[in-house]
């Protein structure tokens, strides 16, 4: 898979080892890594095998992952032209190019904020 990302300072804190640890530690820095590296594994958005893959909230055209428990990874699809089903929704088997948007923390009451 093809990943790019929303600015520089994602770029950064998914590619350089002392931005994420500056941003969230050494264990959700670890995961984060980890992670990038599932999505750099695998051909399509559908073959993810970790971090429970779902819709971000209401926007059918993002996704969002587990990094660990406080924090998600949000990203859309980066194609000139998406792939979209009969029903006029995305054909995520098919996404092989995705743009980070950005990395959330969960709080307490489960609702998202950036980080």
């Amino acid at each position: 898979m093809t990943i790019s990302f929303e600015n520089i300072e994602l770029l950064e804190v998914c590619e350089k080892e002392e931005h994420a640890l500056k941003a969230f530690g050494e264990e959700t820095s670890r995961r984060l890594f980890a992670r990038i590296s599932d999505l750099m594994s695998v051909e399509f958005v559908s073959e993810i095998p970790l971090g429970n893959p779902r819709t971000y909230g209401e926007a059918t055209d993002q996704l969002m992952i587990n990094i660990d428990e406080n924090y998600v990874l949000v990203f859309g699809p980066a194609h000139p032209k998406n792939p979209y089903l009969e029903n006029g929704q995305l054909d995520w088997s098919k996404i092989y190019r995705i743009k980070v948007l950005k990395i959330e923390k969960l709080n307490a009451n489960s609702y998202l904020f950036s980080a």
